[in-house]
């Protein structure tokens, strides 16, 4: 059977490059333009061919367009046995998304085919919340993506990993202006430090049971302050997974 929500390897405190195969369900999604495949947002593997992102790196609804590199550590290579290129086959974006207030930030895709080696350490499954199971402010959770490692430059070529501790919703709303709302969970440090930042869009939040020891994806990156990342009083914004499960099972149903 399918051993979802485990992973091998560890993880570093702070903002860091992670080990290879420590987070084999943070999948890379590519986009064609001009003439060739570039990295675009992250995303997790729930299923043998779907996966969450953020529905603003998929809003051109063009599946011919997307591809997701499961398997993958490196940006731009395909240098491991564990490594796949699969062509995405249909995109599903909440019906509740809405592009200005960032609300409902969520899209499911569905690949074109199965994953087709056995789910392994490198390439695995994360586990789903339960729709009841909030996470506590202040626990330490982990976001993973291929974004910049300072400010809004250009993406990293590792996969990186940051602990973020989850953030008191109110506290977060006060801090943009009443922008978040329930469809969003907020995590990060108040003093400022680890942040996910420009293109980890789309990328996974996961939590670790302390008692099954499996990680549950609870947010996909969604959106931050303008300009740098990491600052005081301005933490990362995800798109709530828990709140949105009836429309993932739903769609998956279809």
């Amino acid at each position: 059977p399918i051993n979802l929500g485990r992973k091998s390897g560890s993880f570093i405190v702070g903002g860091s490059a992670s080990k290879p195969g420590s987070w084999p369900w943070t999948v890379g999604i590519y986009f064609y333009t001009s003439f060739q495949w570039r990295y675009s947002c992250a995303g997790a593997l729930i299923a043998p061919h779907w996966l969450l992102t953020a529905a603003h790196c998929v809003k051109l609804l063009d599946p011919a367009l997307y591809k997701a590199h499961v398997g993958s550590y490196k940006q731009l290579s395909v240098d491991t046995p564990f490594e796949q290129d699969l062509q995405v086959g249909r995109i599903f974006l909440h019906p509740e998304y809405n592009e200005l207030r960032r609300s409902h930030d969520l899209a499911l895709l569905s690949l074109s085919q199965n994953v087709s080696f056995p789910f392994n350490a490198h390439v695995n499954a994360i586990c789903l919340p339960g729709s009841n199971g909030s996470v506590p402010v202040g626990t330490n959770c982990v976001a993973t993506g291929w974004g910049s490692t300072g400010g809004f430059s250009t993406s990293s070529l590792v996969l990186n990993q940051a602990i973020l501790p989850i953030y008191d919703l109110a506290v977060c709303n006060r801090s943009y202006a009443g922008e978040v709302d329930g469809s969003m969970l907020c995590a990060g440090y108040q003093q400022g430090g680890p942040d996910t930042c420009s293109r980890d869009g789309g990328g996974p939040l996961m939590c670790q049971d302390p008692r099954s020891k499996k990680w549950f994806l609870q947010g996909i990156t969604s959106w931050g302050a303008l300009g740098a990342c990491g600052q005081p009083n301005q933490p990362g914004v995800f798109a709530k997974v828990s709140s949105m499960l009836r429309f993932i099972y739903n769609t998956m149903a279809q």
